[in-house]
């Protein structure tokens, strides 16, 4: 473990007592991997009423104070897979286990409740950019600081005014449709990424991986401002667009096929032909 990273951890266990929420839906056998020592962890889906609960849940682990064995273990954790999240918090640990649970829960603005995945460090990120004002606050309010590596293992912080008594997050939270929409374009943007990898690894590797991420995100608004909402559809743009690091999406080919796609005057199969042809003659 590099020791600026175990820096970052020992300074925000400087601060409060630090946690790891682990998602071992994301990472089967994490808690087995993790220096027994006795301590007490916390399922974060008690109550919640989903099936296999233990088995799928995340996990509060409480991480004892100058334990760098921890420390190394986790982060090795976070390496591994999306799997885990730090937070420093005052809070008793279970008080913070129940108010973690809590967040587990959100109502979508057409009174759907969904569990909001917000322990995979992936989907933390898009809700601490989609989250705005007082709703940020109260959902982040549990601690002094949550800490979390992004998808080219940079570190993140969310430093916010600790935790009162009473959790001021009404249970479960309504998401507001804009942070909604953020949430499924980032979750169809993930579902593309994987399909575009398993089947063409070599092309997607040329990507660090958030820029990968990204361009699959702007490869679904491309193809919802010409009326398509597809699977399929984002994949196959988003394996045209890799090799030239998404600049095809800034050349008048595609303002042209996008254009014909929302005329309906130009099918996929044809847009996927032309834009193949484009990078064939080296236009991008």
């Amino acid at each position: 473990m590099p020791a600026t990273d175990i820096g970052i951890l020992r300074a925000a266990a400087s601060e409060a007592p630090l946690f790891a929420i682990i998602d071992v839906a994301s990472a089967p056998g994490a808690l087995r991997r993790l220096p027994a020592k006795g301590r007490q962890n916390w399922c974060l889906f008690e109550g919640v009423g989903i099936e296999d609960a233990q088995a799928v849940a995340p996990w509060l682990v409480p991480i004892p104070a100058h334990d760098d064995q921890m420390l190394e273990a986790t982060w090795q954790l976070a390496v591994d897979a999306p799997c885990l999240t730090w937070l420093a918090s005052a809070l008793p640990t279970q008080q913070l286990a129940s108010r973690l649970c809590h967040r587990t829960e959100a109502c979508l603005p057409g009174g759907d409740e969904v569990v909001l995945r917000y322990y995979d460090p992936r989907i933390l990120n898009e809700l601490d950019a989609g989250l705005a004002g007082d709703l940020r606050q109260r959902f982040f309010c549990l601690g002094k600081t949550w800490l979390y590596l992004d998808r080219d293992r940079q570190w993140h912080h969310i430093d916010l005014t600790p935790p009162g008594r009473d959790d001021p997050l009404a249970h479960p939270m309504a998401l507001p449709p804009d942070t909604e929409n953020i949430l499924i374009q980032a979750s169809e943007a993930g579902q593309a990424l994987a399909t575009a990898q398993a089947q063409a690894m070599d092309v997607m590797a040329a990507l660090r991986p958030a820029a990968a991420f990204d361009l699959a995100k702007r490869c679904g608004r491309e193809l919802a401002a010409a009326g398509i909402d597809s699977h399929a559809a984002r994949v196959m743009l988003l394996l045209l667009a890799a090799p030239s690091a998404g600049r095809l999406l800034d050349t008048p080919h595609w303002s042209s096929a996008q254009a014909r796609l929302k005329a309906r005057t130009l099918d996929l199969d044809a847009m996927a032909a032309e834009l193949a042809q484009v990078a064939t003659d080296g236009s991008t």
